[in-house]
């Protein structure tokens, strides 16, 4: 197993290596023959990667589980990358695949009788129902096919699909989308589970053309939704394939039908109707039918199943203007008048934040962690393999990067120098409860500021499963929806914009929690790696936004007598970090920015303030 895995990380740098080195190639280079040439070597490592998974998959235990490859999820980073790659290499394509594409014989561009029905409104509630696993204690076979799909210009891809009869509709995955450039058309809806538990919005809907392997002659016209991903690995285990059929003698429309693999695309009843044929055949709980696609195969493989996650996935999609207008309506309304009610959590957690917070002597807020259980789990993962185990990953990255590297370790160095963060004692590092925290460099060339962000991974989880994330309360929504603030903004005569700098790390996080915020960092790579813990909220936890927030509306409660104006204005006008507020003219606009300045005296925060003037 050990063998495999390091494989797989081989293939993914070598994935790396191949887009690096394209990105450097000379533009006289880049011509019809090297893209082909590159995108079919692209192929090849997709193919041998996707086969490796599939080895690991049928043979991984609990304790191979352990490793980088699934702590890091190394698939998806492969896919992400491979996807973007793909995605590269074709848009540059484009220009030369466009001069014949109107000659093309075998997938010419969609015409309009074939674009008009996707093209009208969606207002149909539609529904889809499908199980991933098995709710019995027996592996379960789905109807899976693999297809070949063809966008307008004539790109085609091997896509792996689901057949569900019982679905109203057909659904995509955007990574599909993105590979063949589809073109979307917008929709509004969203996909609930089973009781109307959590949802997803719907956005976007496309139209591809799905061929057989086994007969190019036979397509069809699929209008799909687009997901994010339309559902786990199908199988959800390797499953024993059945010795029934002369599977080698007959044209299955799966040959990878017992292997764990993604699901690209969901065809539903309107596409089921459309490909079957004459022909099923039955064995014990197994069903062959004979359609267009090839033969599918689904039903009971064996009564006795190793997995032990049973679970079953069913969808909702309710495509209508209903909830659409309740949303103009609420924009509409003045926003105080919505009345929105805390849960549970958020009310247990604003009255931990309520009993816990302090004020230090030179008046800034010290705060606490706020925990959902008294012992949380994420203290027993051992969360400092996995963080020291990314931060190497991130030195040889850094490592080609040195103008990166010099201004990530002066991000780093900054919080030691404003004490933000500081060195863990000797005799300290070998806590077996600390947990460690994963980072990483966010780079943003439109700021003006800071170009560069250390960002956290506080949902990287330890090798119990549980993160620091899992185990802390979000908090309640303490401020208005950005379009509120913004229209009110657009209001004034006189409009002030000021930004609070480094709002987060203005906040103390008490001693006894620091120890769940540690890092491991060194400036060069030949020093030992050493141990430090943050001092400050930290970006990339999951209650960082509520703490500093309402930490932020806390400071203009207390210091409501000496400052109302600023006041009202820190409790209206802020949204985060960024204040959008103003006056109409001969009020003095100037005054309200050093107004502002209290949150600078007792809180330690910078105000950057500039007034703007708008036309009425």
């Amino acid at each position: 197993m050990e063998v495999l895995l390091a494989y797989q990380m081989e293939v993914l740098e070598n994935l790396k290596k191949a887009e690096k080195n394209y990105k450097k190639t000379p533009k006289e280079r880049i011509k019809k023959p090297y893209l082909e040439t590159r995108l079919d070597n692209l192929e090849q490592l997709w193919t041998v990667f996707k086969d490796g998974h599939k080895s690991i998959i049928g043979k991984v235990t609990l304790k191979d589980k352990q490793h980088s490859y699934f702590t890091e999820d190394i698939y998806e980073e492969f896919e992400e990358l491979y996807v973007s790659y793909k995605t590269l290499l074709k848009e540059a394509l484009q220009p030369y695949v466009a001069s014949t594409s109107e000659t093309s014989s075998v997938t010419p561009k969609l015409s309009a009788e074939q674009t008009s029905e996707s093209d009208k409104p969606v207002s149909t509630p539609i529904s889809t129902n499908f199980s991933s696993r098995g709710l019995e204690p027996s592996q379960v076979l789905l109807a899976t096919v693999s297809v070949w799909a063809y966008n307008e210009y004539g790109y085609k891809q091997q896509l792996r699909g689901l057949l569900d009869q019982g679905s109203q509709a057909s659904f995509v995955s955007e990574s599909v989308v993105q590979l063949l450039g589809l073109s979307r058309k917008h929709v509004s809806g969203s996909v609930s589970g089973i009781g109307g538990g959590s949802h997803t919005n719907v956005k976007h809907m496309v139209s591809l053309r799905v061929v057989s392997r086994h007969n190019p002659e036979v397509s069809i016209q699929v209008n799909a939704y687009v997901l994010r991903s339309v559902t786990s690995l199908l199988p959800s285990t390797e499953l024993h394939s059945p010795d029934w059929l002369h599977l080698d003698k007959i044209p299955l429309a799966d040959p990878g039908y017992a292997t764990p693999s993604k699901i690209d695309i969901l065809l539903g009843a309107e596409v089921y109707s459309e490909i079957l044929l004459d022909g099923i055949v039955r064995h014990n709980k197994i069903l062959a039918q004979n359609t267009t696609l090839g033969w599918v195969l689904s039903g009971r493989v064996s009564k006795n199943s190793t997995s032990a996650d049973n679970g079953i996935i069913t969808m909702h999609l309710h495509l209508s203007g209903e909830e659409l207008l309740r949303k103009f309506w609420e924009m509409e309304n003045e926003p105080n008048l919505i009345q929105k009610k805390m849960t549970d959590t958020e009310k247990q957690c604003e009255e931990f934040y309520d009993k816990t917070t302090t004020r230090d002597k030179e008046g800034r807020f010290i705060v606490k962690l706020p925990f959902d259980k008294e012992d949380p789990e994420c203290q027993y993962g051992k969360s400092v393999i996995i963080a020291t185990r990314r931060y190497e990953y991130l030195e040889r990255k850094l490592q080609q990067d040195p103008t990166l590297k010099e201004t990530y370790n002066n991000v780093l160095q900054e919080y030691l120098t404003m004490n933000h963060m500081t060195p863990i004692k000797k005799e300290d590092v070998d806590n077996p409860k600390a947990v460690y925290l994963p980072h990483h460099a966010v780079v943003r060339q439109d700021k003006d500021t800071s170009k560069v962000r250390v960002v956290f991974d506080g949902s990287c989880k330890g090798l119990n499963n549980f993160s620091l994330n899992d185990n802390l309360m979000v908090g309640p929504k303490l401020q208005q929806d950005l379009r509120h603030i913004l229209m009110r903004w657009r209001s004034h005569r006189i409009c002030i914009v000021a930004d609070i700098v480094k709002m987060f790390r203005m906040v103390k996080v008490n001693s006894e929690d620091t120890d769940f915020q540690r890092i491991v960092w060194r400036p060069q790579a030949n020093e030992p790696l050493q141990h430090f813990k943050l001092l400050r909220v930290t970006f990339g936890t999951a209650c960082a936004p509520y703490l500093a927030v309402k930490t932020l509306q806390r400071l203009a409660d207390e210091e409501h007598a000496r400052f109302p104006t600023a006041s009202s204005i820190t409790k209206r006008d802020f949204y985060i970090d960024d204040l959008l507020t103003g006056c109409i003219v001969g009020c003095g606009p100037t005054v309200r920015p050093i107004r502002m300045d209290c949150a600078r005296d007792h809180q330690g925060k910078n105000i950057y303030p500039k007034a703007v003037e708008v036309e009425a």
